[in-house]
């Protein structure tokens, strides 16, 4: 760093490359631009490239997670909890570029954690994703009352109560014509009632009221889409109770953005991975 008190006693900024002139109390100063570098190590690189995906996927669902996650702990929020739960669990990479214009890849996330049983899902052999929450003889269709569906799932499972919620969880993924990954999330729930009368295709759907060899599931096979249930419970004190649960997507898209490819790419696009060790070894001359 060298002090100048001549012709630029009152100039500042930058000079040359490296180069920046700046005032300071005891005169004018040239230094040397700070070397600049958005490389970071393998690990940190990892890090910072899961985040843009796990932030677009959480907001994906826009608040119908609300008190999603049982036990935080003071100053603790959802966003807070799914990030530590999701982190390095089947990990998806997109770039910095995808990321900063709204690009999201279904992943399979756990959004919900919580000491209610969790609901057994899983995809049959014809692509159907199906629970394990018998309906006995009850084959919904559009006649069935939301009364006989809470009837089946009460008589049928263990741990359901009357005003429990069951909400289903649909994800769609996409690519637009620029290329970007791109998804979508919808949600549909009924509340367990022995004496209500509507229609419980009324308040949900086919997509995810459906029955699957006895179980509840979807009416059709999982492509390039996540579906998942979740039970919650409202208690008296105003707290929420939940089942842990995780999302399951079946997508082309998600297996690519989660390659050594993808990986390498997002870090490029976030400035690269720093290769350089530095290290001291007795049998060097270093």
């Amino acid at each position: 760093m060298a002090k100048h008190n001549g012709l630029l006693r009152h100039t500042s900024g930058t000079l040359i490359d490296g180069i920046h002139v700046r005032e300071t109390e005891n005169g004018t100063v040239l230094a040397r631009n700070p070397r600049r570098t958005g490389r970071r190590s393998e690990a940190q690189a990892d890090m910072r490239c899961q985040m843009g995906n796990l932030g677009a996927n959480f907001r994906l669902f826009d608040h119908r997670i609300t008190n999603a996650f049982a036990d935080k702990a003071p100053g603790q929020n959802d966003y807070n909890i799914y990030i530590q739960v999701n982190y390095g669990i089947h990990p998806v990479y997109i770039t910095k570029q995808e990321s900063k214009c709204g690009g999201c890849v279904l992943g399979n996330y756990q959004y919900s954690r919580g000491n209610l049983d969790p609901i057994g899902i899983a995809v049959n052999a014809n692509g159907v994703l199906a629970t394990n929450l018998g309906l006995g003889g009850l084959t919904i269709d559009a006649d069935t009352t939301v009364a006989d569906f809470s009837q089946a799932i009460m008589q049928n499972n263990r741990g359901y109560e009357a005003l429990d919620q069951i909400t289903f969880f649909y994800g769609e993924q996409y690519v637009d014509p620029e290329g970007v990954p791109r998804a979508t999330m919808a949600s549909e729930r009924v509340v367990l009632s022995l004496t209500d009368q509507t229609k419980l295709w009324d308040v949900t759907s086919a997509l995810g009221f459906s029955t699957v060899s006895g179980c509840l599931g979807m009416n059709t096979a999982l492509s390039n889409a996540g579906g998942s249930w979740i039970h919650s419970r409202d208690l008296d004190d105003g707290s929420t109770q939940v089942s842990t649960q995780r999302m399951t997507v079946v997508s082309d898209i998600l297996s690519h953005y989660q390659s050594d490819e993808a990986f390498l790419a997002s870090a490029n696009s976030y400035g690269g991975i720093n290769k350089k060790s530095i290290y001291l070894s007795p049998s060097s001359n270093v």
